[in-house]
């Protein structure tokens, strides 16, 4: 891989750690602010894009809010469908290849067997439909970009579900989590190698399940998140029903790797193997603001 990278969405969850892994590398990094780059904005996009010239485009913005998504439609489909479809075009425009990430909740978790990359998808939720429609857009428009569906993200530099879990355990509050509700936790650190690995390779066009090895409950996830911490607490499981949400999840949205594995890369660790390297990450950090309360 030659020529600059362009990351979108360098300070989020996933993007904050593909930066790190892109530095690594050696590679040239543009990670824009929203204020010079607003996806939101396509006068944003159409004035950046003018003087752009990387060799590839990494697209780790989304609208990532689940539930919230199920009331703002509108600003959900700007982010996650017209923009990957305004970056596919601009992409195809200046020759530049694009990487964008979607997600496992393209699925309606009716499966038995993971997912494949060309199993069909059928997103419940509107967060669901408006990345799938993104994807769609997208390829449509440029036939060269790649679509990295990852699942269950946890990470260092954000919210997420461990993290959740480790403050309540520690603030010695109730814990009542979901358990049949099945999926690949992945850890972020892990996923940015596994996308840069795409971008090194220039891998083929096409749509790559992304994810830590192995499968797990929420209930399943929360109990070693805290066993890894060393934490005492009792985990209570619960179903989906007694957990409503605004947004209706899949049941089971695991997905199948194969793809991703066949291209001869070191295969991604397993989700245990994350989890345990997130609690070393984030458990001092974490003590110290408990502490400070």
């Amino acid at each position: 891989m030659n020529g600059e990278v362009l990351l979108i969405g360098a300070t989020g969850l996933l993007g904050s750690d593909v930066l790190l892994q892109l530095q690594s590398r050696g590679w040239t990094v543009d990670a824009p602010s929203r204020t010079v780059l607003d996806l939101e904005d396509p006068r944003s996009i159409d004035a950046y894009f003018l003087a752009a010239r990387p060799a590839w485009v990494i697209n780790c913005a989304a609208y990532t809010a689940v539930d919230a998504a199920e009331s703002d439609e509108s600003r959900a489909n700007v982010l996650n469908s017209v923009a990957p479809f305004s970056l596919a075009r601009f992409c195809k425009w200046i020759k530049a290849r694009l990487l964008h990430i979607s997600t496992d909740f393209v699925f309606d978790g009716n499966s038995n067997s993971p997912y494949k990359e060309t199993d069909e998808a059928r997103p419940l939720g509107l967060y669901g439909k408006s990345k799938f429609h993104g994807e769609r857009l997208a390829f449509d428009e440029n036939k060269e970009m790649i679509v990295a569906r990852t699942a269950w993200l946890f990470g260092s530099n954000g919210k997420c579900f461990p993290r959740t879990i480790l403050k309540a355990a520690l603030e010695g509050r109730e814990l009542r989590v979901v358990s049949d509700q099945i999926g690949n936790p992945s850890y972020t650190r892990d996923v940015a190698k596994a996308l840069c690995n795409l971008v090194a390779s220039d891998a083929v066009p096409g749509i790559y399940h992304v994810a830590n090895r192995g499968q797990a409950s929420w209930f399943e996830l929360a109990c070693e998140t805290i066993r890894m911490a060393g934490i005492k607490s009792e985990v209570q499981a619960i179903s989906t029903q007694d957990w409503p949400t605004p947004a209706p999840r899949p049941k089971y949205s695991v997905l199948d790797t194969s793809k991703y594995d066949s291209l001869g890369f070191e295969p991604m660790p397993d989700w245990q193997t994350g989890i345990a390297r997130f609690v070393e990450d984030v458990l001092p950090q974490l003590k110290a603001e408990t502490a400070r309360q």
